[in-house]
């Protein structure tokens, strides 16, 4: 019976270092990925500000910047 139990601890504890050295490359990109998720996030997050707070600005709408009426010299 501790044969058993013995070759069962041991079965486990092999699968469980292959698990940790398999885990630790799978984290490395993990992280990796979660920094290329957050860059993109946040371009992206940028471009649609921009798009909606310059599209205001951009076009066809009123102008209240225009230049005053000049009068003909006499």
């Amino acid at each position: 019976m501790t044969l058993i139990g013995g070759g069962i601890l041991l079965l486990v504890l092999i699968a469980g270092v292959v698990v940790f050295f398999i885990a630790r490359k799978v984290m490395k990109m993990a992280v990796r990925l979660a920094i290329v998720g957050v860059v993109l996030l946040v371009v992206i997050v940028g471009a649609i500000s921009l798009w909606y707070f310059g599209a205001s600005s951009v076009g066809g709408g009123n102008n209240d910047n225009r230049p005053a009426p000049t009068r003909k010299a006499r």
